[in-house]
């Protein structure tokens, strides 16, 4: 009966953590929020994103909005990093995960961008 309890108990704990893991976190919620706002922009400003994606690292204001922008990962193009930058100035969301605030995340912008990932320096 013991070792039934136990693997059950083990079976559970296992269970929870891969859920967990594959719950999107706050940040991670704020970044894709912040990253669907800044690709409906980019789709109007005619800018060529066909060579790669492009990285931004932002810090989040308390307000929501994005400071202190610098491409990590160039898409290879000049004006689709500025392109990038501009957008991105313009972005902001309301309710700003309260651990993300004056934190860093990672912005990826472009087709077949990867999923933002929140991160510090």
């Amino acid at each position: 009966m013991n070792t039934r309890l136990f693997l059950l108990s083990a079976a559970l704990v296992t269970l929870a953590a891969s859920a967990a893991l594959a719950a999107p976190t706050e940040s991670e919620r704020y970044a894709g929020k912040a990253e669907a706002m800044a690709q409906a922009l980019l789709s109007h400003t005619g800018v060529d994103f066909s060579n790669r994606p492009v990285s931004v690292r932002a810090k989040v204001d308390v307000d929501g909005s994005l400071q202190g922008l610098e491409v990590v990962s160039s898409s290879g193009s000049l004006e689709a990093d500025r392109a990038a930058e501009a957008v991105l100035k313009r972005i902001v969301t309301a309710d700003p995960p309260y651990g993300l605030t004056d934190g860093a995340v990672i912005l990826n912008l472009g087709p077949a961008a990867a999923t933002a990932r929140a991160g510090g320096r």
